[in-house]
């Protein structure tokens, strides 16, 4: 059987170009995943728009179509009989819009329709893909673009991020957007203390369909903490993460405050965030990060990684997500389970 998808329409060229490789490697994760056999993937072009064409033996049922609409670049997706396009469109159940995660614009932020990707990439490689809810962890979640893409899709979502301005404005935002969308929702804000150490503060959501539900914390729960994220292990529960997901700073030293007096390595650093986020993350648990390869190579990634207790994937459909962002920024992702 065969199917087509429309790609989504992205305003940045340059990326919209890269993506066309990096979405093939992508649907093969997911279609992997979910246990459907295909012969062939590709991208065409067609007047003026792309389409990604996939060869199955079966159909693609209901229940396995939720797992499509997660694609990043999903737009619609087309049964192709006879070489005519016949749309199958079934209205997703959000919890948020996708607005939640595109309207607040700053300089650096990582773009919407990448992150999407590397969410898939961590949930569809972990044994939990298939929970109706988990726990989304970003170590180093900025004003909290993963963290948002993560509620869209229902999940739970948790941060850590050392600087002050930017989970302020994460805060900000994201209760303006509860209010002006009518949400139920409780904001708690406070401090980390953990055995009479402060490590830093938090930012707290609760968010239900009812005042009982947000009351219990029943509902969606977002979580950041300010703070050092080589001490995030000592907030969040041990083992409570399904999957971690994080755009590694382009200047890796910014994760970390600075011992006193003096300051640490970026080795040093990216060892002591790996060792802390493997306390996080749940058994099967899968983590996607991506960063700039002029700081630091695969290997050494990988290396430290595995170091830490992680299994890097390694398989040729994991090794087609590099791409230039910038004269200064080559990025890539790599994804490793526990």
């Amino acid at each position: 059987m065969k199917h087509a998808i429309l790609l989504k329409p992205n305003a940045n060229i340059p990326y919209f170009e890269e993506m066309k490789k990096m979405c093939i490697y992508e649907a093969s994760i997911v279609l992997k995943a979910i246990g459907v056999d295909y012969s062939d993937i590709k991208v065409e072009e067609i007047g003026p728009a792309h389409y990604m064409f996939i060869e199955t033996e079966e159909a693609i049922d209901q229940d396995l179509f939720g797992h499509i609409e997660n694609l990043s670049f999903y737009y619609t997706y087309f049964k192709v009989v006879d070489e005519s396009f016949m749309p199958v469109k079934k209205v997703p159940e959000r919890y948020f819009g996708e607005d939640l995660s595109n309207r607040l614009k700053y300089n650096g932020k990582t773009n919407e329709m990448f992150t999407r990707m590397m969410l898939n990439l961590a949930i569809y490689t972990s044994k939990y893909y298939a929970k109706e809810v988990i726990n989304v962890f970003d170590p180093v979640c900025g004003r909290g673009t993963t963290l948002f893409e993560a509620m869209i899709r229902g999940h739970h979502a948790y941060g850590a991020e050392l600087d002050k301005r930017s989970v302020s404005e994460l805060g900000q935002y994201f209760q303006r957007y509860l209010k002006e969308g009518k949400y139920k929702h409780q904001v708690v804000r406070g401090k980390a203390i953990q055995n009479k150490l402060v490590l830093g503060e938090t930012f707290e959501a609760y968010i239900g369909t009812s005042k009982e539900e947000v009351k219990k914390k029943t509902g969606k729960t977002i979580k950041v903490l300010r703070g050092d994220t080589t001490q995030s292990n000592l907030y969040f529960k041990k083992q409570s993460m399904d999957v971690l997901v994080g755009d590694l700073p382009y200047g890796v030293q910014h994760m970390s405050k600075h011992d006193e007096g003096h300051s640490r390595s970026v080795d040093e650093l990216l060892d002591a965030s790996f060792k802390a986020w493997y306390q996080l993350v749940k058994k099967g648990g899968a983590l996607a990060l991506s960063w700039n390869t002029y700081t630091n190579t695969r290997d050494e990634l990988k290396e430290k990684l595995e170091q830490a207790g992680f299994t890097v994937i390694d398989d040729e459909i994991y090794l087609g997500f590099h791409h230039r962002v910038s004269q200064a920024i080559n990025r890539d992702v790599i994804v490793a389970i526990k």
